[in-house]
């Protein structure tokens, strides 16, 4: 985990929950989402009861899958043939099941946030930017199971992957408490720092008044999942000016973390 005394960075080198696609559970492509000069991303029909995301044309693995509470009534052999907008795609209703949280890496990430947020009031809230929302299931357990001033962003590279998460993954969004920024993450980050210093970095937090909006004391709790497939993080969310500028944004007492694939199974330089 990354940690810093005044503002803590943590860095988490997790094994990354790596599921099969091509196993003794039936999965039909429900939909493919194609967009120029990018790999298609795929939405699964993984069983009567699940729905999963994975990249490529033709993907082994699941980068992410959410468990529904009902019996899904999608045909997916009927909507197979690639789309250019997630809007195109059938509609599947899930009824996200988030009694657990489905992974040992979303699991701690959200402990840590769950610490944090436990504080969270309307008059002094509690900030979680989120860079890398996947499937979004971190984003929606902060939002249903922490106090109501807990204010939520995460930033998504792929709209793609926003608009699933969004429409079958069930994310709720809610202007200046539960928000979805499809951006690059680590450009996203510089932004941020770079706002902070015209506006005056460092500035202790406000203690009196109402409180300001989403992000601009900083950040209480940042979570990097940023990935572009199969386990690789990218330069921009991993370079010692990314992590400076993370740095530069957390509130004192912040604390950020980041989850890394150890290995992957179609990417060997993951694991050097």
């Amino acid at each position: 985990m990354l940690r810093f005394v005044r503002a803590r960075l943590v860095i988490l080198l997790l094994g990354n929950a790596v599921l099969a696609l091509r196993s003794s559970k039936k999965s039909d492509r429900l939909c493919i989402v194609r967009t120029s000069g990018d790999e298609p991303v795929n939405l699964f029909l993984r069983s009567p009861s699940s729905l999963a995301i994975a990249f490529g044309e033709n993907p082994s693995t699941v980068e992410t899958e959410v468990r529904c509470l009902n019996k899904l009534s999608c045909d997916a052999n009927k909507y197979s043939d690639s789309v250019g907008n997630v809007t195109d795609c059938p509609a599947c209703n899930c009824n996200v099941d988030d009694t657990a949280i489905s992974s040992p890496s979303n699991r701690m990430l959200f402990d840590s946030i769950s610490s944090a947020c436990v504080h969270a009031t309307r008059d002094r809230p509690v900030d979680v930017l989120m860079l890398g929302l996947g499937g979004g299931e971190v984003h929606r357990h902060t939002h249903k199971s922490c106090p109501g001033g807990t204010r939520i962003r995460s930033v998504e590279l792929d709209s793609r992957v926003a608009g699933i998460a969004e429409r079958y993954f069930g994310i709720n969004l809610v202007d200046g408490a539960s928000e979805v920024v499809v951006a690059d993450a680590g450009k996203e980050v510089h932004a941020l720092s770079a706002a902070r210093v015209v506006d005056g970095a460092g500035l202790p937090r406000r203690v009196t008044g109402a409180p300001a909006g989403m992000g601009l004391d900083g950040w209480d709790v940042i979570t990097v999942d940023c990935f572009i497939g199969h386990g690789v993080t990218p330069e921009s969310c991993r370079s010692p000016a990314f992590v400076k500028a993370l740095r530069s944004i957390l509130k004192p007492g912040g604390i950020a973390l980041q989850h890394l694939w150890h290995y992957s199974p179609e990417v060997s330089v993951v694991a050097e």
